[in-house]
């Protein structure tokens, strides 16, 4: 694996999509086959939060996909980033940072895990954060934030294919 090779966050939904594979967007799974051949071929590397354990439910996937989420993270390339001091730390002024904004105009703040996840994305300087997240279903969406969380760059996007492989 080259340790200039592209580091890519995947927030829990695009391990659920993956795994289950999700009736989404075309466009939207092409993208994730795409950085998972890219990973397999050690091109990219991945990274996501430890407490994607938690939030990825084994009830909710077939026998193959579990054993697809436990090999995942036999790889090299692939990271499971501890929650540490530091990212419960940055996750704690993430959420402080929202929750003021909250206070000032009426927009929900970040949950627990999702300020984890940014967190642990940032203080491993990843390239791209990967998640679904454009609404926020129980608090504010992370895709809108992207360029700028709480004054730190990072860039939050779903994962695109490309319309090559479609033939087009």
């Amino acid at each position: 694996m080259r340790n200039d090779s592209p580091l890519h966050y995947w927030d829990t939904p695009i391990f659920i999509a993956w795994l289950q594979n999700e009736k989404r967007d075309p466009l939207e799974m092409a993208g994730i086959r795409e950085l998972v051949l890219q990973i397999h071929e050690n091109k990219a590397r991945l990274i996501t939060s430890v407490i994607t354990h938690t939030e990825v439910l084994r009830s909710r996937l077939s026998p193959s996909a579990i054993k697809v989420w436990e090999n995942v993270f036999k790889r090299r390339n692939v990271v499971q980033a501890t929650t540490d001091q530091r990212v419960a730390r940055l996750s704690s002024e993430i959420r402080d940072y929202y929750q003021k904004s909250k206070d000032i105009n009426g927009l929900r703040t970040l949950s627990s895990p999702d300020s984890i996840h940014l967190a642990t994305a940032i203080l491993y300087k990843v390239d791209y954060f990967y998640t679904f997240d454009e609404k926020g279903i129980k608090g504010r969406g992370l895709i809108p934030l992207s360029g700028n969380v709480a004054g730190y760059r990072l860039i939050i996007c779903k994962p695109i294919g490309s319309q090559l492989i479609f033939g087009l």
